[in-house]
């Protein structure tokens, strides 16, 4: 599939409330952005077997799921939906419900952006790291980013948990602007941070909880300094190669790989502002 390039009608006519829930998507792809996958060659070239739908159910417990996931698309007004149940390793039911474009049906191969589920194969890979005796949880950032504000205070536990207390620089109205006034900027980890930091802390560091997306980019910032290891090699070789994800892959670029899910909203135009940069920034 080839990048999104093409607007369908004037940005700044998006309502407020949908711009914010846009930008939200956009400022994960500051990190690492995986794609899920099935049915295309493996990332570590081993041949893979395609992910295909079982055979519609007529009852019992594979009805059961479907008419859950029929009834959870109505209500939340999803385009589409894919899933796959399995007990104790035996597939109950795999199917894919609604379209991936107009006319085009959703099909369980697609390849989709599987969004903040990112956010957990970063903290796995910390714990792993932890379990090693590379790292302390309790450790302060400071340590390998020196110029970050207050990162004598802040532990590797804190963004990790969602505990820094940083502000969420997606909920900021000039953040908010310059995506919306130019979409395809390629925002560094220290201006999305800058912002954060830029502002009154929402608390102390350590004394609440709160989802800020700054925590997840300090965390990846962390990461590859701790390791000298670009971010989405470091998550193949602690998570998803020992999970045998071999079609969960990373991503630069707003590119769905062939075959692509493609029911997205405005926001998969909007995300293409945000690829992760290298090398990472020191925060000074």
């Amino acid at each position: 599939m080839s990048p999104l390039r093409t607007r369908t009608g004037p940005l700044r006519s998006v309502p407020r409330s949908r711009r914010a829930a846009v930008t939200a998507v956009a400022a994960l792809l500051a990190l690492c952005a995986p794609t899920a996958a099935t049915g295309a060659p493996a990332a570590d070239g081993r041949p893979h077997r395609p992910c295909v739908a079982s055979r519609p159910p007529e009852r019992g417990p594979a009805r059961d799921v479907l008419r859950i996931a029929e009834r959870a698309k109505a209500e939340m007004d999803l385009k589409s939906v894919i899933l796959r149940v399995t007990v104790d390793g035996r597939e109950v039911v795999t199917a894919a419900l609604g379209e991936s474009m107009t006319g085009v049906p959703a099909a369980p191969a697609l390849h989709f952006r599987n969004g903040n589920i990112a956010i957990s194969y970063m903290g796995t890979a910390l714990l792993r790291l932890v379990d090693r005796g590379v790292v302390r949880l309790d450790d302060p950032v400071a340590r390998w980013l020196p110029g970050l504000k207050d990162g004598d205070r802040i532990t590797l536990r804190m963004p990790a948990a969602s505990t820094t207390g940083l502000v969420d620089y997606v909920r900021l109205p000039e953040f908010q602007r310059a995506v919306v006034a130019d979409p395809f900027r390629r925002w560094t980890a220290d201006e999305l941070v800058r912002l954060s930091t830029s502002k009154e802390r929402w608390y102390e560091p350590g004394t609440n909880w709160s989802y800020s997306h700054a925590n997840f980019v300090l965390l990846g910032a962390a990461l590859e300094k701790i390791t000298d290891t670009r971010l989405d090699v470091l998550l193949r070789r602690e998570v998803l190669g020992p999970l045998r994800l071999r079609e969960t892959r990373n991503g630069f670029t707003p590119d769905v790989p062939a075959a692509g899910h493609s029911a997205h909203t405005i926001a998969r135009r909007i995300a293409a502002a945000l690829a992760p940069a290298h090398p990472v920034p020191d925060f000074g």
